[in-house]
């Protein structure tokens, strides 16, 4: 059993209740649809609809060391601030029209993010911490800029050795060594909406392959994570370079997704439907307690505590661009005419947003 804990601030009720570990789910309540891309260069968002991706070639055989020229590794990721990776998703989402999008949904975030949440069930000792806010009747869910994950050099040699092996299945990116392509889906998990991206890895014809590596000998745990990660965002392959202690490659699987829970489950001591049913738990909780306006960080410490906590924060990680966004695709009409106004009156674009929430 997992305790959510809510803290109690002027915007959120004193709240506690327990929210099961093992939360039985039917996948019959969960679909997953694409529908948009996006291509990430340098930091910047393009190519909105037809990013490249990479695609994937089998492997040849050769074994290797995939931590070979590790010394000076960088892992980029590691360095972005907290809220660029949501960022980018809500670029995305400003740049479609106002109707199409949002309706209906009740959290957006990363695909990550619900993959971090979902694998609590089976990784209890792993902390996470995120920013969280309901806007208009909408969750967002943002990476928390203080946390990391304890960036020890064993985890950077992790992510070096996942981007080597990817690079020896996948065919150079159109776009350049430093484009990466991402899908948008709507993601269905029971009564609640979300919409997600998460980066693909490559493409395998018209279908998505997620790339992976882990310890030969823990592929059976190891792989409830990349399943899940891959679940999400509806890919059908999941490939796995499995080595050993010193990151030498020794033999590459490839498995189907839908079939992975029946395969390996029962070895690895973990349920699929349990993880997809803890995201959902945790989602449901969030409706219920977040209010209209209200900011807090989700976090959960990781080890024997079993605690989510829930605290009040002030600080709101939605830009004025987006709220603004927001706003016009639920009354655009009187978007319009603030606006209006702005050109008249001199008004700053700064205050569109607080403008278009006031009381008319």
């Amino acid at each position: 059993r997992i305790q959510i804990l809510f803290e109690t601030k002027s915007v959120m009720t004193a709240n506690s209740f327990t929210v099961l570990r093992e939360c039985e789910f039917d996948f019959a309540s969960f679909s997953v649809a694409v529908i948009g891309n996006y291509a990430l260069n340098n930091g910047a968002v393009e190519k909105i609809g037809e990013a490249p991706f990479k695609m994937y070639k089998p492997w040849n055989g050769v074994k290797t060391n995939l931590v070979d020229g590790f010394q000076g590794y960088v892992d980029t990721a590691a360095r972005e601030d907290g809220h660029a990776a949501l960022d980018e998703l809500l670029s995305w989402i400003q740049r479609r029209p106002y109707d199409l999008f949002l309706e209906n949904v009740n959290v957006v975030c990363k695909r990550g993010i619900l993959r971090r949440i979902g694998s609590t069930v089976s990784c209890k000792w792993e902390s996470w911490k995120y920013k969280v806010c309901r806007y208009h009747g909408i969750i967002f869910i943002s990476d928390h800029a203080s946390h990391n994950d304890g960036n020890t050099e064993h985890l950077q040699k992790c992510y070096f050795s996942g981007e080597v092996f990817e690079d020896l299945l996948t065919t150079v990116h159109a776009g350049g060594n430093n484009c990466k392509s991402y899908a948008v889906a709507e993601c269905q998990l029971k009564d609640i909406k979300c919409l997600i991206a998460g980066e693909v890895d490559c493409r395998d014809n018209d279908h998505y392959v997620e790339i992976k590596t882990a310890q030969a000998s823990q592929i059976s745990v190891r792989i409830a994570k990349g399943w899940l990660q891959a679940a999400l965002l509806g890919n059908d392959k999941l490939v796995y370079g499995l080595r050993d202690e010193e990151f030498n490659l020794s033999s590459v699987v490839e498995e189907t997704v839908g079939e992975i829970p029946g395969k390996y489950e029962k070895k690895g001591k973990w349920r699929g439907t349990y993880m997809f049913g803890f995201i959902h738990a945790v989602l449901q909780a969030l409706q219920n307690t977040v209010p209209e306006g209200g900011i807090c960080t989700l976090s959960y410490d990781g080890g024997d505590s079993y605690q989510i906590t829930l605290h009040h924060e002030e600080d709101m990680f939605l830009g004025d661009e987006f709220q603004r966004f927001v706003i016009k695709s639920k009354d655009k009409e009187r978007v319009d005419e603030i606006e209006g106004r702005w050109k008249v009156d001199g008004i700053g674009p700064e205050h569109i947003a607080k403008l278009c929430l006031q009381p008319e």
